[in-house]
Formats: C-alpha cells, structure tokens, sequence
C-alpha cells in the first residue's frame, strides 16, 4: 500500500506576495536594461549629430560645412609666397644684416629663402648659390658691403605661371628681372627666372624670431607667414 507523504517545510507552497516581489525585480532589471541601451543609442546618435557643422550663410540658408582638406592651398596664395619669396630673397640693398652659415656668409634675405626650403636640402642649396656667385663677376662679398646693389621687379598677374603636379604639390615659375647697380653707377639688368616645386605641409610656429632677431622685420614676417600656411620647397632651380 502507497503511503502518501507530506512536502517538507522547504517545498512548501511560497507566499504570493514573495512571488509579487521576485516578479518586480526581475521587471525593474528589464527596463533598467531597456534605459541603459536607449541612454547609449541617443548618446551615439547625439555625437553623430554634433560631428556635422552647419553654417548659415549671409542669405539666411543653411547648409552643411565640408571637411577641410589639408593639401589644399588657394592660387591666390601660392601665387603670393612665389612672388615675395623671389622679390624679398634677392633684392639686396642692406635692408637686411648678413647671416654666417657653415663658413660662409649671406645676405639676410638669402638666407631666408633657404629657410622655406626642404631641411634636407638647404645645406646643399646655400652651397650652390655661394659657389655660384663666387664665380661671378660680383662675389656675394660686395652685396654685403654695400658695393653693390640689386632689385628684383616681378609682373604678379603675368610672370607666376601655376601647374599643380599632384594635389598638394605645385610647379611655379617665377619670370622676374633683377638690376645691379654699384656705387660709382655702373648697373646691369639680369633674367632672373626659378622654378619652384612647392609642397603643402603641415603648418608649423615659424623660427623667424630665433632667426632673426626679435625686431619686425620683412623677413620675419615673410617666414612666419609661409610657415603657418604650411608651404615648403622641395626642389629650386633657374631655366
């Protein structure tokens, strides 16, 4: 004969209110879940939102701003730097006090034009233009002690002549006349033409305080100027 026999203690049939508690629980831990995941799509949704500018334009229009590219550079300016780097470099009439570099001495103005040139290449550059003048009829010594004289006249609208080789490197010749004048009057016109690859890179403070002393200066501004538009000369050669 089967003999039934009664549930202990701890299988006793639960309260309902324990089982009204358990049940509360398990829904607040849902919607906490639930308010966590919708908490974090806004969150998302909102940095989505705030990475894309809009601007209002003078009309009241409103569109959205492009990302800047950072080989780009207006022919305006390019246009600019190849035009006060080839006027400003070699016109020498003592505006400017001479720079020694490696034994040799220049015309401030020359030397900062080696200062918008590749590092790799400005040693090697400024050993060139000294060598060069050096074999001239007027050595760079009678520039820098005032016996000799140049200006350098440019037509900006019709002697830079633009072609962009790739974005973020250009081709600029620069067609320019530089007269000699000395002290007892003498005086010769010279074709001064350069060819310039021109590259954009990223901006930099530029070192025209350290170079040149802390007094304003054309070339101080001319440095600084380049270097904070992040343009650089990888190659310069005369044709």
């Amino acid at each position: 004969m089967l003999k039934l026999q009664y549930p202990s203690e701890t299988h006793k049939k639960q309260p309902p209110y324990v089982l009204y508690a358990i049940l509360g629980v398990f829904t607040l831990n849902f919607f906490s879940s639930c308010g966590a995941f919708l908490s974090s799509s806004r969150s998302a949704q909102l940095a989505s939102d705030q990475s894309t500018i809009y601007v209002q334009t003078q009309d009241d229009e409103t569109v959205q701003a492009e990302k800047v590219d950072p080989l780009h550079r207006e022919d305006a300016l390019l246009r600019t730097y190849a035009y006060e780097l080839v006027k400003v470099g070699w016109t020498w009439n003592g505006g400017s006090p001479p720079k020694k570099h490696n034994d040799h001495i220049y015309p401030g103005e020359l030397f900062a034009v080696a200062q918008s040139i590749d590092p790799l290449l400005r040693d090697g550059w400024l050993e060139i233009e000294h060598q060069k003048y050096e074999k001239a009829q007027q050595p760079i010594q009678e520039y820098l002690s005032g016996q000799w004289q140049s200006v350098v006249e440019i037509k900006r609208d019709t002697d830079i002549h633009l072609t962009q080789i790739k974005p973020g490197q250009w081709q600029i010749h620069v067609i320019s006349i530089r007269t000699h004048r000395s002290k007892d009057g003498k005086s010769f016109p010279e074709k001064l033409n350069k060819k310039l690859v021109v590259e954009a890179v990223i901006p930099t403070e530029g070192e025209a305080q350290r170079l040149f002393g802390d007094s304003y200066s054309q070339l101080n501004h001319l440095i600084t100027k380049y270097q904070r538009h992040g343009l650089m000369i990888t190659s310069m050669e005369d044709f």
